[in-house]
């Protein structure tokens, strides 16, 4: 019995997953269905807990790439159609898909005809919220015979430590906050959670293929990091590419998409279509020095009456508000949010602040282990 082959990419929050997902997976021909953090639609409906077994959760994901609705709960429409829209406008702000690209009806069709489809595609997924339980989406998959990848994406954890501290609002907008403190409980944190999640892709089956792949190396490398992770993954790898426009075995569309939204990718292969477009581009100040709106880049839209700082929602010529905000904290990674994601360094080592953050990172032992367990 034929089954949809599976590739998936974990990681944690703020690690630049939403472009190299975009990008690596959902640009590509191969991937006949791209679906964007079902687990949160699975919290939502009350099927699952964040940060508790997630065995049911990862069984229910594993089960939608084979094109299993039967969950009404989970596949609710309304729900679904909510969530997916607005994670599409989040990743694609430039470009969102119509709403009727989330009808379940339509999903499940486009997820059965990968079951005929010649060359086989196949259905390739991006979470964040397996935390500490990639394990468990492992098992998931060895146990329902998924042929299965997980790609373990990792970003330098106090990168991904210092976008959360100005991007989560429970953390940016918390009153009296220590940063120092917060700083060294959140790194300890994401020690804690990198292990553990390498720990699982080191240990995998080989039913279950998993393999490490770094941020910092698409930032660095944007055409030699794809390549690396295509010529490891069958369904990459073995795909046929036809036509011009192709870079070894990257695809027209994931090298148009590249050249559009990666920095680094001007400079390895030379240019292409929106080249002059990069995404790290903009200034390394600190957010605290009140410089937050003047990048030009899309941000997700204000919710009404939302303040940022104390101030209102910035205004174009005529008083019109912008449907659209701008970027709001210099650390992150994703399209939407085009900035120098390198430019925490500078204020991590150089910042008062943060030295709880640097003191933990030497010190804890969950963060030396995983030093010097990562590839990246």
């Amino acid at each position: 019995l034929r089954k949809n082959p599976v590739v998936i990419q974990v990681s944690q929050g703020r690690s630049g997953s939403t472009l190299t997902g975009t990008m690596m997976l959902e640009k590509h021909p191969a991937c006949g269905w791209y679906i964007d953090e079902l687990v949160m639609v699975i919290y939502r409906q009350g099927l699952a807990i964040e940060f508790e077994d997630q065995t049911i959760a990862a069984e229910l994901v594993m089960n939608a790439t084979q094109c299993d609705f039967s969950n009404k709960v989970l596949w609710n429409q309304t729900e679904v159609t909510k969530w997916f829209t607005k994670r599409d406008r989040f990743a694609n702000p430039e470009s969102p898909k119509p709403k009727e690209t989330f009808d379940i009806d339509a999903m499940e069709r486009k997820c059965k005809a990968l079951l005929r489809s010649e060359p086989p595609k196949g259905v390739c997924l991006k979470e964040i919220r397996f935390l500490e339980h990639t394990d468990q989406l492992i098992d998931a998959a060895k146990r329902l015979q998924i042929p299965t990848t997980v790609l373990f994406l990792m970003r330098d954890p106090r990168g991904s430590a210092m976008s959360q501290l100005w991007n989560y609002p429970k953390l940016r907008f918390k009153k009296d906050k220590d940063l120092s403190k917060m700083g060294a409980e959140l790194i300890a944190e994401h020690c804690k959670a990198g292990l553990s999640d390498l720990s699982a892709v080191r240990a995998s089956p080989k039913q279950v293929q998993a393999i490490q792949i770094c941020f910092e190396d698409f930032l660095s490398d944007a055409k030699g990091a794809l390549t690396t992770v295509y010529e490891q993954v069958p369904l990459f790898r073995d795909w046929p590419l036809v036509g011009t426009g192709n870079i070894g075995l990257i695809p027209k569309e994931v090298a148009e998409f590249g050249a559009s939204h990666s920095g680094s990718w001007n400079a390895s292969h030379g240019g292409g279509k929106g080249a002059e477009r990069r995404l790290f581009d903009s200034s390394d100040n600190d957010h605290s020095d009140s410089q937050q709106h003047n990048n030009q880049a899309k941000h997700r839209p204000y919710k009404k009456g939302h303040k940022f700082d104390g101030k209102e929602k910035p205004k174009i010529e005529g008083g019109k508000e912008l449907a659209w905000g701008k970027v709001d904290h210099p650390f992150s990674t994703d399209i939407s949010r085009a900035t120098k994601v390198d430019s925490w360094k500078t204020l991590y080592l150089e910042g008062k602040k943060y030295g709880g953050m640097r003191r933990e990172w030497l010190d804890n032992a969950a963060c030396r282990q995983l030093r010097e367990k990562s590839a990246c």
